[in-house]
């Protein structure tokens, strides 16, 4: 006869259980492999990870961080809890604009609309994946170059039930002429699974204590047009380091047009970001994010039109209503 248990020893085994049940997820296994070179490491790393527990409504989110970066569950919990990159609000919009819209189609005998689909560029250990895949029930394509971070996103669509609903993509993304070309990611591990960058204009040499990891680079717009395609609801949403310039730099207005709305990383006004000013892209994106040919008024989530020049692009950034 078993002996009940209590306390920490029901925690334990049950925490067991779920690291048991994790770890036979294809995904799960493969990334575990990845990132800690041994799948008994990565059982280990399970066993002591944060446990971070949402709700948004009557929606229960899971995440599981690494133990060692006790940082990333605050941020996470902080930023949703502030809805900082606009999420909550798309979400609600998204279900008036889909209601009106399933009525007037309804009305004209046509189909429905479908589900939205969220593109989430920086998709860390999965807090706005998840988000958007359980509150908006959204179709998401998650964007991550850490081999880290990614395991861990994995192990958060097991844990919420919504592998039918990601598609996760361990992949940098990287302006459109190094589509295809493997990119050096420097990776500070898991002591800081928020961390870690591409190695480029902006970070042009690891640090001594970060890896150089290998991966795969991808571009925002073939991305984009492949995830569009699906959908008449689609969303992106970026935090990778600085990327964001140069690939929404490249996009066409038509692109843009199929977008229902952006949301980026603010940046701050560091020593660094002053390259972003002056990168070829810049201009681009501005005329692109700021150009009534490409937002009608009543559609635009952006600063003030004066505010579209070059010198100001961390003001519009840091607006965070794009």
């Amino acid at each position: 006869m078993a002996t009940p248990q209590h306390g920490p020893a029901r925690y334990a085994a049950a925490r067991v259980a779920l690291v048991a049940e994790l770890l036979v997820y294809p995904e799960v296994r493969s990334l575990g492999q990845k990132a800690f070179g041994d799948l008994r490491k990565a059982d280990l790393a399970l066993r002591k990870a944060q446990l971070l527990k949402l709700r948004d409504g009557e929606v229960d989110l899971e995440l599981l961080f690494p133990p060692d970066d006790p940082e990333a569950a605050s941020e996470c919990s902080q930023t949703f809890a502030s809805d900082a990159y606009g999420l909550r609000r798309w979400a609600r919009q998204d279900s008036q604009d889909a209601g009106a819209a399933e009525e007037g189609l309804e009305g004209e005998g046509l189909g429905g609309l479908g589900q939205p689909a969220v593109v989430d560029v920086g998709a860390n250990v999965g807090c706005w994946s998840i988000f958007a895949a359980k509150v908006m029930k959204a179709q998401v394509v998650a964007v991550e170059p850490s081999r880290h971070a990614a395991f861990y996103l994995a192990c958060n669509v097991r844990l919420n039930r919504i592998e039918p609903q990601v598609t996760l993509m361990n992949a940098a993304m990287v302006p459109r002429d190094c589509t295809g070309q493997m990119q050096v990611f420097c990776n500070p591990g898991t002591s800081d699974v928020q961390g870690g960058s591409v190695l480029d204009m902006l970070h042009q040499s690891c640090n001594d204590d970060e890896d150089h990891d290998v991966v795969e680079g991808v571009d925002l717009e073939s991305l984009l047009e492949k995830t569009r395609s699906s959908t008449h609801r689609l969303y992106l949403r970026m935090n990778c380091e600085g990327c964001e310039v140069w690939t929404l730099g490249e996009l066409g207005p038509g692109t843009l047009r199929g977008i229902a709305k952006i949301s980026v990383e603010a940046f701050g006004h560091e020593p660094k970001h002053s390259v972003l000013l002056a990168h070829p892209a810049t201009p681009r994106m501005l005329q692109l994010l700021c150009s009534d040919a490409v937002w009608p008024k009543e559609q635009r989530h952006v600063a003030p039109a004066r505010l579209c020049s070059v010198k100001d692009v961390v003001t519009i950034l840091n607006s965070t209503g794009i």
